[in-house]
């Protein structure tokens, strides 16, 4: 038999390897925050400059900085846990301890002069503490948790408790009045605006707006149920940042002093921890990766910076930016210069087989004094470690890359600016070529087709590269030693073929996979798997009429229907050229490659009938046996 050609394509020609040359682009806020960063800011456009430089003032030693304030001469003071210690920080750079209560967690700190306010937990007690650092019971809440403390005018302090969520006004020592208990199980933070008092929750994500002259009224609720992040512009908009209770998702919301409130942002990371309406700008901290963000007016978020530390728990402002964190409690100035530097380091990318390297290239601006470097490493293992090769570089721009080929890449880029000014980078790509891996075929399959009497030949087959692929497919029968090729360049995954091209037997076929329409002829690779054996049959079975006796008015059939290679699937009679009529077999099912019937027909009037006998087997092959009878 001749091999057909089921269709002609062009192969497509290259130098080396696969001969498909892909792209590793980076080019968006997305593209660039997966991976690490240290010093840049990251725009909304995907915009990579050098970040405001944020320096470590003082490492307290404690495990977290859970709040900040200043008083009148701008001096810090940092609440933090597990200890119970508060400590000042001068303007002048000087950290002292301030203070050393016998609690577990400073959650709140207020200053109203001359005097430093202090809620803690679990004790839900709110110290008054002294110039010297010396502290008394100010006022016991009876509840465990004081989170916030806000001093309204010059002389009301408003505390917001949990683990029953109430406000208290305190204007004196031991005396405060209950001014609101919700149903929620913590009041989180609270925000005013001239003689507006607002409070957030944790248990619901509620907003309330509390009235002194009426009753408090819930502004807006979160689809989240905690809200750990509350601010207030000059503007009266409330910003909330809400986290789910779970910790697995977490939003910014805008609310306007009419109450309409939208979801502004949702950040990647799992908790908002703290917002800073600052400039026209809100500054939102989260963690766990300590990214600090920056929401602009128009409703674009930049990275502005990532802290070595993983949670951002509070901001402050007293002369500049200060940021708190957590999990090492520290304290940093957010300064308004320039780092002297920022790095980024792209994530780990999988080019899904051993590749080869082609030149990489980038866009951004430069500046005087400015400049970008690019660097280059790889290695087989999904997580780099020591098997991975040193970075190389500085790379010019398209310049090749000289890292080893490998599965997997990563570059980094350092941007190198002044005090004012900043190189920026908006892409980086790097060509790369999968080295040329076989093909393979998954499955393949025969099914019979007893309408058309074709045999239906279907196979599954893919490409490690994702080469575009060619088919042979080739048959033998049973007994034989050599292949005969069936069909060639196939680009279907399909094939009929007829079953009177081939006398009856036993026989399989194989299917050969070829990347050659994107390989030069020297590299192309193929990939092959054999079907499971299937039978041709084109024989008709034979059909025996044993006997046809008539039992008064109705006639007694005996029929035996045999094939020598597939099971009898139907059989049926017609009486003088009538409509046919299905007769099952005497054991009730077709399953055999004999097959026996016994049937009657009734009613057959007086004198000569024809009965004809039709039966076909498994592969659509029929024939037929009459017999003339006479009634009575």
């Amino acid at each position: 038999m001749r091999c057909r050609v089921a269709l002609l394509v062009c192969i497509v020609c290259g130098l080396s390897h696969s001969s498909t040359t892909r792209f590793w682009v980076s080019s968006t806020q997305e593209d660039f925050t997966k991976g690490e960063v240290r010093n840049v800011s990251i725009s909304a456009e995907g915009e990579v400059s050098i970040a405001p430089e944020l320096q470590l003032i003082e490492d307290t030693g404690e495990k977290f900085v859970w709040c900040v304030t200043t008083d009148r001469k701008g001096d810090l003071y940092l609440g933090t846990g597990d200890e119970g210690r508060i400590f000042k920080l001068e303007k002048t750079g000087r950290i002292t301890l301030f203070c050393d209560l016998e609690e577990p967690e400073i959650l709140s700190l207020c200053f109203r002069h001359p005097h430093l306010y202090a809620g803690v937990g679990p004790s839900g007690v709110v110290y008054e503490i002294d110039s010297r650092g010396n502290a008394e019971e100010y006022f016991k809440t009876g509840e465990k948790y004081v989170w916030d403390i806000l001093l309204m005018g010059q002389k009301d302090l408003y505390i917001a408790t949990g683990e029953k969520a109430k406000i208290y006004r305190i204007s004196e020592k031991g005396k405060g009045d209950l001014i609101y208990e919700s149903s929620d199980s913590h009041f989180t933070r609270l925000v005013s605006h001239g003689e507006r008092l607002y409070a957030a929750t944790s248990g619901a994500g509620k907003i309330y707006e509390i009235k002194f002259d009426s009753n408090p009224r819930v502004v807006y609720q979160t689809e989240e149920e905690e809200i750990l992040a509350f601010a207030i512009d000059t503007e009266a908009v409330l910003w909330v940042g809400a986290n789910s209770k779970e910790g697995t998702s977490c939003s910014v919301y805008r609310v306007d002093p009419e109450g309409v409130a939208r979801r502004v942002w949702s950040p990647p990371d799992s908790v908002i921890h703290s917002l800073l309406c600052f400039e026209e700008r809100l500054l939102i901290g989260t963690g766990n990766e300590g990214m600090i963000y920056s929401l602009h007016p128009g409703g674009s978020t930049a990275v502005l910076t990532k802290c070595e530390d993983s949670a951002i728990l509070r901001f402050a402002v007293s002369d500049g930016i200060w940021v708190a964190t957590g999990n090492v409690g520290k304290i940093y100035r957010l300064e308004r210069s320039l780092s002297d530097e920022g790095v980024i380091v792209s994530e780990t990318f999988d080019t899904e087989g051993l590749s080869r390297w082609g030149r990489i290239t980038w866009a951004g601006d430069l500046t005087a004094g400015c400049r970008i470097e690019l660097f280059t490493r790889s290695g087989n293992s999904m997580k780099v470690d020591d098997t991975w090769s040193e970075w190389i570089g500085p790379y010019e721009n398209h310049g090749r890359v000289e890292s080893p080929d490998a599965r997997f890449i990563q570059w980094k880029a350092i941007l190198i600016g002044t005090s004012q000014s900043s190189p920026s980078l908006r892409e980086v790509k790097i060509p790369y070529l999968q080295r040329n891996m076989a093909p393979e075929v998954v499955s393949v399959t025969v099914e019979d087709q007893i309408e058309s009497r074709t045999k239906q030949i279907t196979w599954d087959a893919w490409d490690p590269n994702g080469d575009s692929l060619l088919y042979e497919l080739y048959f033998k029968g049973e007994g034989e030693k050599s292949w005969k090729c069936l069909a060639e360049e196939i680009v279907v995954s399909e094939y009929a073929l007829e079953s009177i091209l081939l006398p009856d037997g036993v026989y399989e076929v194989k299917v050969v996979a070829k990347d050659s329409p994107q390989n030069p002829q020297n590299l192309v690779l193929a990939g092959e798997r054999m079907s499971q054996d299937f039978r041709i049959d084109n024989s008709p079975p034979e059909v025996i009429i044993k006997s046809a006796d008539s039992r008064g008015d109705r006639l007694e059939v005996s029929v035996i229907v045999v094939d020598e290679a597939t099971a009898i699937r139907w059989c049926e009679y017609s009486v003088d050229a009538g409509d046919w009529n299905h007769v099952a077999p005497e054991d009730g099912i077709f399953d055999a490659q004999e097959e026996r019937f016994l049937f009657f027909v009734d009613h057959l009037g007086d004198g000569e009938h024809l009965l004809v006998i039709r039966g076909e087997d498994g592969q659509g092959n029929q024939s037929m046996a009459r017999r003339v009878v006479k009634m009575p």
